[in-house]
C-alpha cells in the first residue's frame, strides 16, 4: 500500500513544478522506506523487492502487492490476509505531515528573513 500511495503522489507532483513538486517527490520516496526497511529486517534484497514493487505499482490492479515476509517475494496482500486498518495508516501519514510542517517552520524561524512566510514561498 505505501509504494502505491507513493505511485499516486509521484503522479500527481508531475502536475505541480519547483519546490512543491520536490516536496511531494521527496515524501513519496519516504513512503517507500517502509517496505524497504520491512525487506531488510526479513533479510531479504530490499532494491529487488521495492524494484517490482514500482514496476508491479505502475500498472492497474496490483494497487495491492506488497513485501510477503513470508516468502521474501512480493505478493498481493489481500490473498495473503495481510491488512494494515486504514485508520492506522491515516494517522501514521497525518503523524508524519504535521511533524514535517513543524519542521519547515522551525526552518522558516532560521533560514527565511523576517516576514517571509512560506505560503509566500508557494510551499504551504
Amino acid at each position: 500500500m505505501h509504494v502505491e500511495i507513493a505511485e499516486q503522489m509521484r503522479s500527481g507532483a508531475k502536475q505541480c513544478s519547483g519546490v512543491q513538486q520536490l516536496i511531494i517527490e521527496s515524501f513519496a520516496n519516504a513512503l517507500e522506506t517502509i517496505p524497504t526497511i520491512l525487506a531488510k529486517n526479513g533479510g531479504f534484497n530490499a532494491s529487488k523487492i521495492i524494484a517490482q514493487l514500482r514496476n508491479l505499482h505502475s500498472t492497474k490492479g496490483n494497487e495491492w502487492m506488497g513485501v510477503d515476509m513470508t516468502t521474501g517475494s512480493v505478493n498481493n496482500m489481500i490473498t495473503t490476509r495481510v491488512i494494515e486498518p486504514t485508520s492506522i495508516m491515516l494517522n501514521a501519514l497525518k503523524s508524519a505531515v504535521d511533524a514535517t510542517e513543524m519542521i519547515l517552520r522551525i526552518d522558516q524561524n532560521v533560514f527565511l528573513k523576517p516576514g517571509k512566510t512560506l505560503e509566500e514561498l508557494g510551499i504551504m
